[in-house]
């Protein structure tokens, strides 16, 4: 299907279509700032919860207006960003979408007509591409650095904060962290694997179409010439729908035995959360008993330092899928190269 294998393209051919320029530089820094609101978040309120327990302090009442405004302030800034960040990249993905969409039309409407009549430009392999396959070309912009770096600062700031209040405390739980953090990267390798495997077939030969492709092209043609296909009788009717059928088992199967692998990887997930507050508890507990470790610096370290692993994971599910995004981005720029649009 795609002659992309001749070439490999990367983040820099698809920039060009993802603007305006100042957009983008505005939600970079949204997304940095944004990395600084769940560590401080987790420390803040590791502050509230041992003031509202020292309710018999004679400095209660300042400490609490102090941290409890704090913490809505920052909550207040969280939206805020996350406002701003989502806004952003939301409004920059529909102007890829739409500038990609525009420039391939105009390319494929003036193609000989001999372009369609192979078995990959089938209307619909094609309107497939158009509707669900462009949009994954946002892995190859700057949302996926803007990602990956919002995850490490999230977890850098956090691990500060925690030596600020327990260096021993910090230690410990930054050791384990990896173990939280690789819940929500396996996830996103699950997601990642699916277009990994579809991208390796078509590398390896160039005649290959995927199966789904395969069934999409079947079903439109079905679609558009119903008329035909209802002229031919019962008997061709039924070999029509097994051969529909028979398209779809290697998609299912794939999926089938996938699924296996996404159920562990998402019970690790779930499982090593809890796990990691039962032992860092534990832990804590230890050093202030043994060691003598204040509870309230103990508590602030271990939870600053949990809420921003479990930040750095969630943000590393959020990441495209970048060979999904090589495998569609390659297809269209050898597209609209065809007709002189690049």
């Amino acid at each position: 299907m795609q002659n992309f294998a001749k070439k490999q393209y990367g983040m820099r051919d698809i920039m060009k279509y993802y603007k305006p320029n100042y957009k983008v530089f505005l939600a970079f820094v949204a997304t940095f700032l944004n990395s600084f609101s769940y560590p401080i978040q987790g420390y803040v309120f590791s502050k509230v919860c041992f003031v509202m327990l020292g309710f018999q302090s004679p400095t209660f009442v300042e400490e609490r207006n102090t941290w409890c405004g704090s913490f809505m302030a920052i909550t207040f800034i969280i939206g805020l960003f996350e406002y701003f960040k989502g806004f952003l990249l939301a409004q920059l993905s529909e102007n890829l979408t739409y500038q990609i969409r525009k420039a391939l039309f105009s390319s494929m409407i003036r193609q000989n007509i001999e372009w369609f009549d192979k078995k990959e430009r089938a209307p619909g392999i094609l309107s497939s591409m158009y509707q669900e396959d462009i949009s994954q070309l946002k892995g190859l912009t700057s949302q996926t650095l803007g990602l990956i770096l919002e995850a490490i600062l999230c977890l850098f700031i956090g691990i500060a904060l925690a030596f600020i209040s327990s260096w021993k405390m910090a230690l410990v739980t930054m050791s384990i962290s990896p173990l939280l953090i690789l819940g929500g990267v396996a996830e996103q390798m699950v997601y990642w694997n699916s277009f990994k495997n579809t991208a390796k077939q078509v590398q390896e030969n160039e005649e290959s179409i995927n199966p789904n492709d395969r069934a999409n092209a079947l079903l439109s043609d079905i679609i558009i010439n119903y008329k035909t296909v209802i002229s031919l009788g019962q008997k061709n009717i039924e070999f029509l729908v097994d051969k529909y059928r028979d398209l779809l088992q290697g998609p299912r199967k794939i999926g089938i035995r996938r699924a296996h692998f996404s159920g562990v990887i998402y019970g690790y997930s779930q499982c090593i959360r809890m796990l990691f507050i039962g032992f860092i508890f534990f832990i804590g507990s230890f050093f202030i008993f043994q060691q003598n470790e204040s509870q309230e610096d103990c508590f602030v370290a271990l939870y600053t330092l949990f809420m921003s692993a479990l930040q750095t994971g969630s943000l590393f599910t959020q990441v495209p899928s970048v060979s999904k995004s090589k495998q569609q981005e390659g297809w269209l720029e050898n597209q609209l190269k065809q007709s002189g649009k690049l």
